[in-house]
């Protein structure tokens, strides 16, 4: 009858011991997909930001690009060419310097900033 009870016992105790061991097992498993599915959300989210910004910014430079006038810049009087880069220099924000070089032009006319100073 002893051994009996103890095995009635030890079978309790492990079947709920495996029970115990499957419910939490399986909120582990809940608990992590969730986590990693926010992970995943908020990496595409940064990712698709970036990839906003970086297009963009290309078709901004595509934008300044073609509406620069080409001729007035091979062909145009000093003026012309100044007018050209102008607008080029007003339409994108990030463009700190805009100019043109011809043949046998120094580079050393540009205006100076912190990062080209050393150059």
């Amino acid at each position: 009858m002893r051994q009996t009870l103890a095995l009635a016992v030890l079978a309790i105790g492990l079947a709920s011991t495996l029970a115990l061991a499957g419910i939490i097992g399986e909120t582990v498993r809940v608990r992590m997909e969730r986590q990693i599915g926010i992970s995943l959300v908020r990496h595409g989210t940064l990712v698709a930001a970036t990839l906003d910004r970086g297009l963009y910014d290309r078709w901004r430079d595509l934008e300044v690009t073609t509406a620069l006038d080409a001729a007035k810049l091979i062909e145009g009087s000093e003026q012309d060419r100044m007018a050209v880069l102008d607008r080029a220099l007003a339409s994108h924000s990030d463009f700190v310097w805009v100019g043109y070089a011809d043949r046998g032009a120094s580079y050393e006319r540009r205006p100076r900033d912190s990062w080209s100073a050393g150059m």
